[in-house]
């Protein structure tokens, strides 16, 4: 094997010795942002995400997607709504409707009707068959303070897995309040209530 060769296999071997400490330290330094993000270790995050490193190793989007994450978590509602429209601007036509759905849950389940009233209006443009029930089911139930949703809930509350009853539980909670019923609505919060205490 000539020295052009030797230099050749060196130099392919150093590439991918590069790369895959590369891989290393994306890992773990996503690792250490999600861990401060779920301990709600806000400092540790802000001074992470602000590093010459993360900002060359990961996407733009990808750390202004985590950031909405924190905000959400601090319940920051300031920096939440520049979130949402920043990264409405920064992303792509596919990554569009996560957006929107996101920010739809969030201003349902915090009753600002105007604003999930305008995501709701964007989720039914996409005409994406796949969440159109769904996003139906909570606008209704959240937004609209209906309650023509508990039958179909109440019938499948027992066939469905521990989380979908939580969620089916506080989907029942909300209506069984919107309608004043007051023993079925005690009924959902005490389930809520006890199945939190045993996870």
């Amino acid at each position: 094997m000539n020295s052009v060769s030797n230099t050749l296999l060196v130099l392919i071997l150093l590439c991918i010795l590069f790369y895959i400490i590369l891989l290393f330290v994306k890992s773990s330094m996503q690792k250490k942002l999600v861990l401060a993000i779920k301990q709600k270790d806000f400092q540790s995050f802000d001074t992470l995400i602000n590093c010459s490193l993360i900002r060359a190793l990961f996407p733009p989007y990808n750390l202004e997607y985590l950031k909405l994450n924190r905000y959400l978590l601090e319940d920051n509602k300031g920096k939440i709504d520049q979130q949402f429209d920043l990264l409405l601007r920064a992303s792509k036509k596919s990554q569009k409707e996560d957006i929107f759905l996101k920010a739809f849950e969030y201003y349902a389940f915090n009753q600002n009707k105007k604003k999930a009233s305008k995501y709701f209006e964007e989720l039914q443009k996409l005409k994406n068959p796949k969440i159109t029930k769904y996003v139906n089911l909570i606008y209704d139930v959240f937004v609209l303070n209906q309650s023509n949703h508990i039958e179909e809930l109440e019938k499948d509350f027992e066939n469905v897995s521990q989380d979908q009853k939580r969620f089916y539980a506080q989907l029942l909670y909300v209506q069984y309040k919107n309608i004043n019923n007051e023993l079925k609505q005690n009924y959902y919060k005490e389930f809520l209530k006890a199945s939190y205490e045993h996870c």
